[in-house]
């Protein structure tokens, strides 16, 4: 993922893939790509969907060939806190507690995917939410810890692409 479309926004990508100057499959990989290149220092996500991310901007992509398909957010990636349910992925919610896949996404989510969003995956949080702030879960060693905790964790997103849940007091709910 070049700087440019890392750091655009999301009205910038839906305009590049509605016009055609971009293909959702090419920005899926592009913002893999970019998860993969610099993550390991970061540790934003918890898990990465490649999978399921390239499946959806197929579909995505055919959809935005097609005439008259107006979902707002069609072909755009998307990150998961960890405390949203996705169907077939395990719900952490920060903590080693639970191993065992969801079988249905949470409302959240589901409108976000109804609305064409491709989810490249979970994002990282303080155990069980305990805490307004993934910071304070580095220092307490639970599972959402990163390797190098000698580095303050990042604040914004670094990794070029929208998320839904943030590590503040408003967070979402994470049922139906």
């Amino acid at each position: 993922m070049t700087a440019d479309l890392a750091f655009a926004s999301l009205r910038e990508h839906r305009r590049l893939l509605r016009h055609g100057s971009l293909s959702a499959r090419e920005l899926a990989e592009s913002c893999l790509r970019r998860i993969e290149s610099i993550d390991g220092g970061l540790g934003a996500f918890e898990a990465v969907a490649a999978d399921r991310a390239l499946r959806q901007a197929g579909n995505s992509q055919a959809a935005l060939m097609g005439a008259g398909d107006a979902r707002p957010l069609l072909g755009v990636p998307v990150a998961v806190k960890a405390d949203f349910d996705i169907a077939g992925q395990v719900t952490t919610h920060g903590s080693a507690a639970n191993r065992r896949p969801a079988q249905r996404s949470a409302a959240a989510v589901r409108l976000l995917e109804a609305a064409g969003a491709v989810v490249t995956g979970t994002t990282r949080m303080a155990e069980l939410a305990q805490w307004p702030f993934t910071e304070s879960a580095d220092r307490c060693g639970s599972p959402s810890t990163r390797q190098d905790t000698s580095q303050p964790s990042p604040r914004s997103h670094e990794d070029g692409h929208p998320r839904l849940g943030e590590d503040d007091l408003t967070r979402g709910s994470p049922g139906d």
